[in-house]
């Protein structure tokens, strides 16, 4: 997985794509006065030039950057790793762990790897707290970044880049990185003026003068004795470095340093709602007054062509380069199941800082609660098949419980429906009465639909009378007589025995509702058996 990401943002590429990377020389942020811009992924090389390079590289923001400064020439003419060995003229080159720090405005250079064949540059922002930092262009859009750097001043890369080859500093440069000055221990104090520094410290008859690094090569001036904190002076031969003359300010204390542009991290939407979200950032002020802002919108486009602003804090403060300050700002009056892209960037006196962009997609509304519930008949004997239906308006956790007749409750059902519903069948059991089935829709803890029904368990009796016969009863066809003998309503369970006697002569029938009276039968009587009991006598005569 490391090897995929290197290919994917570390990989420089020989070739020149036909198509320009969308978002392609996008602002990043800026240092200085000088806009970072995307390049895309790293393996784009595109075929134009600003004038001081190819079109968005690592080397064309260093060499715009020096030659606004008047520190170089527009083109150093040679690829990343070899600029350390081709630095112009006013320039030195100092090897990593060197013993001399880099400060703000040092070329930063990383030697050739695999995965980095030409090599990488970024411009040093600063020491501080054991880390120094730089940007740099066509890394995606991690403009701003930070490595660890020992009290020896070497920088590990961390296996996140190449190794570091060393860093280029310009005469011209007078950048100080605000480290605390360290007085001159008092036995060296009383050494001669004229005397040459053993490793890159002026000294002088004064005691208690700040520990300078002058610049390698540089012809210090011989310092005077009644002034302190003042730039040293001597004649220094370097014979292992150019020679030059720089001119040297005072070294800052720490409240005096310059400050550089906030680090800052987008990170995930939180409580991602229907209309609503809260954006979450870390950010890094660098010691430096920062306002923060959140920038969104719903096309996914760079951090800073977002639409939308979203105010942060400001004024946030502090110089933490291991760990930032957590903000966050909540959005509002957003639609519904919609994909929105947000950034955050922040901005101090040394410049804007923009991270990569995130996205979050608000929820659906969901559909009203509402349920239903039904069974197929009002009314069943016991043993008989009970089959109900409920429907629920949208996924959500129910719970069906049945009322019987004599108040007791039992849950048949409870779990998460996925907003189709359902039929189930049950049993038909005593107690006799009305029996209530009730389904509750939930969301969370809180019922927020309900639905009943209702249905009447009939407990069995026999018939009061067996039907009578129709009207006009007659032979039919001189054959034979029909008689339907249905049971009658109410609370009635189907015969379960007809006895039939006709012309004194007794018949038994199972299961049957209709009896055949044959030709010669002058007359009939009969009545039902069930499992509850006997029906009263019905019966007829032959009128003939």
């Amino acid at each position: 997985m490391a090897i995929l990401l290197f290919v994917n943002f570390f990989l420089f590429a020989s070739v020149t794509l036909a198509e320009q990377p969308p978002g392609f020389g996008k602002v990043l942020g800026e240092y200085n006065g000088e806009q970072v811009h995307y390049n895309g992924p790293s393996t784009y090389v595109d075929s134009g030039s600003s004038g001081y390079g190819i079109t968005w590289q690592c080397v064309e923001f260093v060499q715009r950057f020096w030659a606004k400064k008047g520190w170089g020439p527009n083109r150093w003419g040679v690829n990343a790793f070899q600029m350390f060995d081709s630095k112009p003229s006013n320039a030195t080159s100092f090897e990593n762990g060197a013993g001399t720090a880099p400060v703000p405005g040092d070329v930063l250079v990383f030697s050739q790897a695999k995965f980095w064949s030409y090599g990488h540059v970024a411009l040093v922002t600063g020491v501080s707290n054991g880390f120094v930092s730089f940007v740099q262009q066509n890394l995606g859009e991690k403009w701003t970044d930070k490595l660890p750097i020992s009290a020896q001043n070497k920088i590990d890369s961390q296996g996140r880049y190449p190794l570091v080859r060393g860093w280029i500093h310009s005469q011209k440069n007078s950048a100080q990185n605000g480290k605390t000055p360290q007085p001159i221990p008092t036995s060296t104090a009383a050494a001669a003026a004229t005397a040459k520094p053993s490793s890159g410290q002026a000294t002088a008859t004064a005691t208690k003068i700040p520990n300078q690094q002058p610049i390698p090569g540089a012809t210090p001036k011989q310092p005077t004795a009644t002034s302190t904190r003042v730039p040293p002076t001597a004649t220094a031969t370097q014979t292992t470095r150019p020679t030059a003359t720089a001119t040297f300010t005072p070294q800052p204390t720490p409240t005096q340093r310059s400050s550089w542009p906030p680090v800052v991290t987008t990170n995930a939407a939180t409580s991602v709602a229907s209309t609503s979200a809260v954006l979450n950032s870390t950010i890094n002020p660098n010691g430096a007054s920062t306002n923060v802002n959140y920038a969104y919108g719903t096309s996914n486009v760079a951090c800073a062509s977002l639409p939308y602003t979203l105010s942060g804090p400001s004024g946030l403060t502090g110089s933490s380069s291991l760990s930032g300050a957590s903000t966050q700002a909540m959005l509002s009056s957003l639609a519904p199941n919609t994909t929105y892209y947000f950034c955050v960037y922040a901005t101090n006196a040394s410049g804007t800082s923009y991270d990569s962009v995130l996205s979050f997609t608000t929820i659906a509304p969901r559909p009203p609660a509402s349920v239903t519930i039904r069974t197929d008949k009002t009314s069943y004997r016991p043993g008989d098949r009970v089959l109900f239906c409920y429907t629920v308006s949208r996924p959500a956790p129910i719970v069906i419980t049945d009322i019987l007749a004599d108040g007791r409750q039992q849950t048949i059902l409870s779990g998460n429906d996925d907003g189709t519903g359902d039929c189930i069948e049950a049993t038909a059991t005593p107690p006799y009465g009305v029996e209530t089935l009730r389904i509750d829709m939930y969301d969370g803890s809180v019922v927020v639909a309900t639905a009943n029904t209702s249905f009447t368990i009939i407990q069995d009796a026999v018939c009061s009378t067996v039907p009578p016969p129709p009207p006009n009863m007659r032979y039919i066809g001189g054959d034979t007589w029909t008689w339907d003998i249905s049971p009658s309503s109410g609370p009635c369970k189907p015969f379960d025995w007809i006895v039939i006697i006709s012309s004194g002569q007794t018949f038994t029938t199972s299961g049957q509702n209709r009896i055949v009276i044959h030709q010669g039968s002058d007359c009939v009587s009969l009545f039902a058996i069930n499992s509850v009991g006997q029906s009263s006598n019905g019966g007829f005569c032959d009128p003939q």
